[in-house]
């Protein structure tokens, strides 16, 4: 994916975006604004860094919506250091978090596909 990309969240919900660009392991920065607040990822090659605790329940939040809008930049971005994400599975994580569910039973990587940026291919 190397072109701009806008649009509404009313047409493309946040996380099949997600999904989308995952799927094509581009690089650049995605941003989506909603009445929920903003997520801003750094996206190497479909990739992002694990997001906090905080992060990942304002990514629940956001995900949620379906008012808002997204960009996405292609560009070049410095290789993630420490443990990476595809978008995909961001997505997943934030979409099973509930009340019931502690963070660090989600972040673990019997449950998720984590991988070190060394193990990402380049």
């Amino acid at each position: 994916m190397s072109r701009f990309l806008s649009g509404s969240l009313e047409h493309l919900s946040p996380s099949a975006l997600l999904r989308l660009v995952s799927a094509t392991s581009p690089s650049g920065i995605l941003v989506l604004e909603t009445g929920e607040g903003e997520l801003r990822f750094e996206v190497d090659r479909g990739r992002v860094r694990e997001p906090s605790e905080d992060q990942l329940r304002l990514a629940r939040r956001v995900l949620g919506c379906t008012a808002g809008s997204f960009t996405f930049q292609p560009q070049a971005i410095e290789p993630i250091e420490g443990r990476v994400l595809s978008l995909s599975t961001l997505a997943e994580a934030a979409e099973a978090i509930d009340t019931d569910t502690a963070i660090e039973s989600l972040m673990t990587d019997e449950i998720f596909d984590f991988q070190t940026s060394s193990d990402a291919v380049r």
